[in-house]
């Protein structure tokens, strides 16, 4: 007999039947060329339908399974948990939560076609062992009447239970609210409701799959090693002496520093997020549905990557050319005398400009997987965050306030980075000294004259005179 992996309602105990069913199988075949006397083909038969049996026995419990989840989700829908638009509308998340049972009964279905296959495979594997049983031992028992009186005492040729759970299963996706008036195939009725035909997280045991997810691994880890080696070639160029130590400066060099540091935090966060994501789908976790994630949003931890990635081959690409561009002066000079010195190029704006309104571009540009309605449910849990006491916050919504908290120091840099491009450029001197004094560009505050000599006022007093400071009344 043999086993398939994943199937159905199947417990850890049922796999590991499986597998020794698979086992039991190679050793029944294997036995068949060394059968002798009467005794030994009868211990081979009691064997073969003991095997045959623990079969049957784990599609029954299967089934079990499948119909009690089943009936839990029938039920759920009948006490108001879905079923229609205007019950879903007065529930707070309603209609996502219905479209969270269509989901898993999708899943469902899934596990009824996986546990009918493994049926079907071990009806299969029976019918091989009974022809080679024949050829063996010179005679026709075997598949006239052996084999088909264990096929019907394990019940591997009824198909009438699977059919029957097919049918609710489909049955209940017609009544949903997204399927309502379709007649169609459980797989057009997912589809109709925005939903995959085949759940995330669940990758298929096919060779073509297989070889595609060790591929997209592999590609993965010769990116992130390249561009390690890329960042470690940058500091090198860092750390070289540049060309013409006199109209070198450090603060020129490093003043739009914070655009790039922008950019490094929100591909870093990126990163971040599929890598989480790739490991609640490789650990069985439903992250979507714990973070509420619309059920039809299929952004995965490959389309994060995949953005991470490009983001970051624009990060080193810009960051590369600039530092190269600045330390050794390679493209023309432009409006260099209205800058802080010779060296002073209006060009070094565009190398940071250009990163940043592509990583914009890149966050805006319309997309079949990355809808905008995705893209404002992120923003509006940000503003639930910062005006909690005002709107009521999920457990999602805490996780964004808890990484907004991690992404404090980047986003320090926002306001810098404004200052930066609203300055003149090339930069003059002023804004040079000013980046010196402050770390950045941007106007410092200053008290006016009157409030100076206040101050003043009130520090000439002492410590331990407590009378009003001059601008009270008296």
């Amino acid at each position: 007999c043999s086993g398939s992996h994943g199937s159905g309602g199947g417990d850890g105990d049922g796999d590991e039947e499986a597998g020794e069913g698979r086992a039991a199988a190679a050793a029944a075949a294997g036995a068949l060329s060394s059968l002798g006397g009467s005794a030994a083909v009868a211990a081979w038969r009691r064997g073969t339908e003991t095997e045959a049996m623990r079969v049957a026995t784990f599609v029954d419990r299967g089934l079990a399974a499948l119909r009690e989840k089943l009936a839990s989700l029938e039920h759920w829908t009948d006490e108001g948990g879905g079923g229609s638009s205007t019950k879903a509308k007065k529930i707070p998340g309603g209609y996502n939560m219905e479209l969270r049972q269509l989901e898993v009964l999708g899943r469902l279905g899934e596990d009824v076609s996986k546990l009918r296959s493994f049926s079907e495979l071990n009806q299969v594997a029976l019918f091989k062992i009974f022809k080679k049983y024949d050829k063996v031992l010179s005679t026709t028992e075997g598949l006239s009447s052996q084999y088909p009186a264990l096929v019907a005492r394990a019940r591997l040729d009824s198909v009438l239970p699977f059919d029957e759970l097919s049918a609710r299963i489909r049955g209940a996706f017609l009544k949903s609210s997204p399927c309502k008036g379709l007649e169609a195939s459980l797989e057009v009725a997912r589809l109709a409701a925005g939903l995959s035909s085949q759940s995330k997280g669940h990758r298929g045991p096919g060779l073509g799959q297989t070889w595609t997810v060790q591929f997209g691994e592999r590609l993965l880890y010769f990116f992130l090693g390249l561009s390690v080696a890329l960042f470690v070639a940058i500091i090198i160029l860092i750390a070289i002496p540049p060309a013409h130590k006199k109209t070198f400066s450090t603060a020129y060099f490093m003043a739009n520093f914070c655009v790039f540091r922008v950019v490094l935090s929100i591909t870093l966060a990126v990163w971040g997020v599929g890598t989480v994501a790739r490991v609640c789908e490789d650990n069985h976790i439903n992250h979507c549905f714990l973070l509420g994630v619309d059920p039809r949003c299929h952004i995965g931890p490959n389309i994060l990557f995949f953005a991470a990635a490009l983001l970051s081959s624009l990060w080193i690409m810009l960051f590369g050319m600039y530092v190269i561009d600045y330390k050794w002066m390679v493209l023309p000079e432009v409006m260099s005398k209205s800058g802080y010195n010779k060296r002073s190029n209006v060009l070094f704006m565009l190398y940071p400009s250009i990163l940043l309104l592509s990583t914009i571009c890149l966050a805006s540009w319309p997309s079949h997987t990355c809808r905008n309605r995705y893209k404002r449910a992120l923003l509006q849990s940000v503003g639930r965050t910062c005006l909690a006491p005002l709107y009521s916050v999920s457990f999602a919504d805490n996780l964004v306030g808890d990484v907004l908290t991690s992404l404090a120091k980047p986003l320090q840099e926002v306001p810098a980075t404004l200052c930066y491009l609203w300055q003149h450029h090339p930069l003059p001197k002023e804004a040079v000294e000013k980046f010196v004094r402050h770390g950045n560009t941007c106007p410092q505050w200053e008290p006016s004259a009157h409030a100076r000599r206040a101050l003043a006022g009130v520090t000439s007093k002492g410590q331990n005179d407590v009378s009003s400071p001059p601008w009270l009344p008296s």
